[in-house]
């Protein structure tokens, strides 16, 4: 990883306990840790410019990218390349809120990690563990406008 520079962008500032069903990484690590550096490098632009929509916009947003299972973290752990770092693909639901934006995210699925073509393009396996349709509703399937429908069911796997 020496001489591959990340992009910070915005800081954790909340995380749940149940961040560890999603990546390898403990919630006290990831308190002031830059949340782009939890992204993969290939979903970098586009999470970028999701953020930055969130800031424009009061509407709930909705986003699918992929973030690496085991994110160097702690200085001294075991470093796992980007390029051998399984990506974890969530759905994530975004709001704009006072201090920044508040993310939901929902794991679909676990992916070995893109190889690249001479040009540069990333080229996303065809084979992968498969959460989908885990037997539960998608975000923006959970969300509306009338509080007595938006609740989560109770069998979520939500995080």
């Amino acid at each position: 990883m020496e001489g591959v520079r990340r992009q910070n962008g915005p800081l954790v500032v909340f995380v749940t306990g149940s961040v560890g069903r999603l990546i390898d990484a403990d919630t006290s690590d990831l308190m002031r840790f830059p949340f782009l550096k939890l992204v993969a490098p290939e979903d970098l632009l586009s999470v970028s410019k999701f953020f930055e929509r969130l800031g424009e916009t009061t509407d709930v947003l909705f986003k699918t990218f992929s973030l690496l299972q085991r994110p160097h973290v702690i200085d001294g752990d075991i470093v796992v390349a980007d390029e051998q770092n399984t990506r974890v693909v969530v759905e994530c639901l975004g709001a704009n809120v006072q201090d920044g934006v508040a993310l939901l995210l929902r794991k679909l699925r676990s992916e070995a990690p893109p190889t690249m073509d001479a040009m540069g393009n990333y080229l996303r396996p065809k084979v992968h563990e498969v959460d989908e349709d885990g037997g539960y509703m998608t975000l923006s399937d959970m969300i509306s406008d009338d509080p007595e429908t938006s609740d989560a069911p109770e069998w979520s796997r939500l995080l």
